[in-house]
Formats: structure tokens, C-alpha cells, sequence
């Protein structure tokens, strides 16, 4: 607890410090940017599932960029704090394994990320605490749903503990631009990032050979001729694991595949229509979750008025113990203003938890994002 409260200190001690630092600042660039943003689910399920009911969740999520400029070129040093509360919808009322909405957590204040990055003319590299999906697995158009398939696959997610929201681990990773138009990123990850159930302040990291190494590639590649981005991963886990099949039989190393296309069909003026597609394959041997495939569409610039909005749809199917969950996602996310958006969510469940043997779920709710 004295460590966390350390950090809670340097943080507020930083932030405090902005605007005299500012003054001395060069370029007009701030050598410290502020993060902070709160995000809260109101939320019901209406049939199915569990059991109906209400839910409140919310995220608070609070740091600092501290760029190096003013002493050494092109670094910057990222610590992220966070907050979670509330009541969570899959959990206590839907049932589904790939949780519809992708802030669900637990009550706890904790570590998110801490780390440094070095830019240079071709790439960057990065180290220290972080979570794999601010740099691997991301769609442009899938961003707008919030069912957390659509942002980490669950072949990820549901097969092992991977670094990713809430829990995250220590990283060594980096992207080569190798053009204007081809990107190679390079990852290596703590092979077990544990639960904050366990260390709920995220401050006591290890990499063990007993745990794994997670090394993971991803090609990314531009294709201005077809408005098309594709995105072509590969993953190795080096820990051991059991056999789906056979309990009592441990498999060394565990691998997977995935593939991101994010297609813009349509764009003028502020009107843009694309589409994505998402996949990603695990042996079923040592995997509870072979596969996942989310498709979707989304369409922004419907309101002329406002600052952003978009209207998107998708469809999240993963294969979990060789069932099947389905949900099927509308939502419409408009800026009310700069700093406040507003994003009404519905989903419909199919076999949600699929081991449990659910009823189908239809689920809804108004997340309301504020960011400074």
C-alpha cells in the first residue's frame, strides 16, 4: 500500500508542477501532458442471461506524458493510473465470456502502465509496464464497439493472462516503418500478467521461466490503391500448459494466428464509411477458445453539426469449449462537446457462457466518456 501511495503522490506533485514547468517549455511543446478521462456504463439487462437487473460501471483513468525534449531528443516516460468501480454487467447478470462491455472490472485502484519510449526516424521502441493492445490487434473501425472482443481478441483474453486492461505486465516491444506504407512491431511479454485479485496495486512484477515469455509479431501493411489496411499477426507462448483433452498431460509453448482489415468504402468530406474483419485462430488442443471472427461496419459525419459521432455495428462470434457465444452490437457515439461524449450501447447475447447453457441476453446501456 505505501508504494501505491507513493506513486498517487509523485502523480499529484507532477500534475501540480504543469504550469510552471510550461512556462519554461520550448517549441511550444509541453514537456508534461496530463491524461485524464472517466468512462461510466449505465446499464440494464432486460431478458436472459442470469438474471435481469441494473449496473453501474465506471473507470477513472488518470496519468502523465513526460517528455524528455528539453534534455535528450524524441523520449517520453508514460505513468497511468486507474480506477475501477461499480457493479459489472457480464458478470453478475449476463453470463457471456467476452463481456459486452470492455470497462468492465473489478473495485480496484491500481497501476496501468508505466513506461518509457524512444522515438527515432524509422520506429521506436518501448519498455516497462504495459498493455498489449494499445500497440497490437487494433481496427480503426472496430474502436467504436465495446464488446472487448472487438479490441483483444479473446483467443488472447480467455486463454491465458495476457497484459492487457486491467491487468497488465512488464514489455519490451517496438515498431519498424519500414515505409510509408509497411510497419513491422515486435513484442515481448511477461508470459503471465496474473490478476489484480491477486496483486490488486499492480506493483510487484517477475518474469519467470515458469511463467513464459509471450513473443508476438504483427505486419502491418497500407494499401492506398483500396482504401484497405490489413494487419497480419503471429503470437508464441513459451509456458506450459494443459491439455484440453487430458488434464493430467501438460504441452510446452502454445501459439496463435490472427488478421485485421479495416476497408473504407466510402469517405467524403467528413463522411466516412468502413468496414472491418477480424480473426484469430488457437489450437483447440490447449486452448478453451480456438477461434474468433468480429465483423462490423461503421459510419461517421451523420450528424453535420457535430464535432464526431459515428454509428457502428458488429458481430463478435468466438468458439469457447466448442460452443459457440455470439453478440451481435448497435451503438451511435456522438461529442456532445470537446470534452464530453455520449455512446447509447445495445447488445444481443446468443448462448451467452455457452458452459452455463444461458438463455439468449439482450442487454443495453448508456456509456457517458468525459476526457481532459
Amino acid at each position: 500500500m505505501k508504494k501505491f501511495e507513493a506513486i498517487l503522490l509523485v502523480l499529484a506533485i507532477i500534475l501540480k508542477s504543469n504550469n510552471a514547468v510550461s512556462q519554461e517549455e520550448s517549441n511550444n511543446k509541453k514537456q508534461i501532458e496530463p491524461i485524464f478521462s472517466y468512462t461510466a456504463d449505465a446499464a440494464r439487462n432486460f431478458s436472459g442471461g442470469i438474471k435481469k437487473g441494473n449496473a453501474y460501471i465506471g473507470l477513472i483513468d488518470a496519468g502523465v506524458i513526460l517528455h524528455t525534449d528539453k534534455y535528450w531528443k524524441n523520449g517520453e516516460f508514460t505513468i497511468e493510473l486507474q480506477n475501477g468501480h461499480g457493479e459489472n454487467l457480464s458478470e453478475n447478470y449476463i453470463g457471456d465470456a467476452q463481456l459486452v462491455s470492455n470497462i468492465e472490472n473489478g473495485n480496484y485502484t491500481y497501476l496501468y502502465q508505466a513506461y518509457y519510449r524512444q522515438s527515432f526516424e524509422n520506429g521506436y521502441i518501448f519498455s516497462g509496464i504495459h498493455d498489449l493492445n494499445s500497440e497490437f490487434c487494433t481496427s480503426e473501425y472496430g474502436a467504436s464497439l465495446t464488446n472487448s472482443s472487438f479490441g483483444m481478441f479473446s483467443t488472447f483474453s480467455l486463454n491465458f493472462p495476457v497484459s492487457m486492461y486491467p491487468k497488465t505486465s512488464l514489455a519490451l516491444a517496438g515498431c519498424y516503418k519500414q515505409n510509408e506504407n509497411i510497419r513491422h512491431r515486435l513484442g515481448f511479454y511477461d508470459g503471465d500478467a496474473g490478476s489484480l485479485d491477486d496483486e490488486k496495486y499492480n506493483l510487484s512484477w517477475s518474469i519467470s521461466a515458469n511463467q513464459g515469455l509471450l513473443t508476438i509479431y504483427e505486419l502491418e501493411c497500407n494499401i492506398p490503391s483500396i482504401n484497405q489496411v490489413l494487419k497480419i499477426g503471429s503470437y508464441y507462448h513459451s509456458g506450459k500448459f494443459y491439455n484440453t483433452s487430458r488434464t493430467d498431460s501438460v504441452i510446452k509453448g502454445n501459439y496463435g494466428f490472427y488478421g485485421i482489415i479495416d476497408q473504407t468504402i466510402y469517405k467524403n468530406n467528413e463522411k466516412t464509411l468502413g468496414a472491418f474483419m477480424q480473426i484469430s485462430y488457437a489450437p483447440d488442443k490447449i486452448n478453451i477458445n480456438d477461434w474468433y471472427a468480429g465483423f462490423g461496419v461503421s459510419y461517421s459525419g451523420i450528424c453535420p453539426k457535430c464535432i464526431q459521432d459515428a454509428l457502428s455495428l458488429g458481430i463478435a462470434l468466438a468458439r469457447i469449449d466448442k460452443k459457440i457465444e455470439t453478440d451481435l452490437e448497435l451503438n451511435y457515439h456522438i461529442y456532445v462537446c470537446k470534452h464530453l461524449s455520449l455512446q447509447p450501447t445495445i447488445h444481443y447475447v446468443i448462448n451467452p457462457g455457452v458452459i452455463a447453457r444461458l438463455d439468449n441476453a439482450f442487454a443495453a446501456y448508456l456509456r457517458l466518456n468525459v476526457v481532459l
